[in-house]
């Protein structure tokens, strides 16, 4: 997976403008790939999800159009399909901000949201090879 994060002083720059905001962040933002080692059964509910969020996220729009051409009404049509569109896309953030970095540099990333039963699989203490 790969993560990225800036430092959260950066969502002043949202205030004078949302433009200002994501040229800063593409600018300084840091990136780390991490693999992740899920279990067989985190990683096919991952998929699941994943596949349900993008489905309703993108099956919105000929769904509104499969809807609209049984003569319902505009409003509950929109409405259907905003829905649909929001749903997809919060499935999508909840199974993405499963693992969220909260801070990267060049020789470290810490993740939150991690269960115990995962940390306690890792090693008690990585070593690092720039100590």
């Amino acid at each position: 997976m790969t993560f990225r994060w800036h430092s959260s002083w950066l969502y002043l720059l949202i205030l004078p403008g949302l433009l200002f905001y994501v040229i800063a962040v593409l600018a300084v933002q840091k990136k780390a790939r991490v693999d992740v080692p899920f279990c067989e059964a985190h990683r096919s509910w991952r998929i699941r999800m994943n596949v349900a969020g993008a489905v309703l996220l993108i099956g919105s729009v000929p769904a509104s159009l499969l809807l609209g051409a049984f003569d319902i009404g505009g409003g509950v049509v929109a409405l259907m399909a905003v829905a649909m569109a929001f749903s997809g896309a919060v499935v999508l953030a909840i199974v993405g901000s499963s693992l969220a970095p909260v801070y990267i540099d060049e020789t470290c990333v810490r993740l939150k949201g991690a269960g115990e039963q995962f940390l306690s699989s890792l090693p008690s203490s990585p070593v690092s090879p720039y100590r």
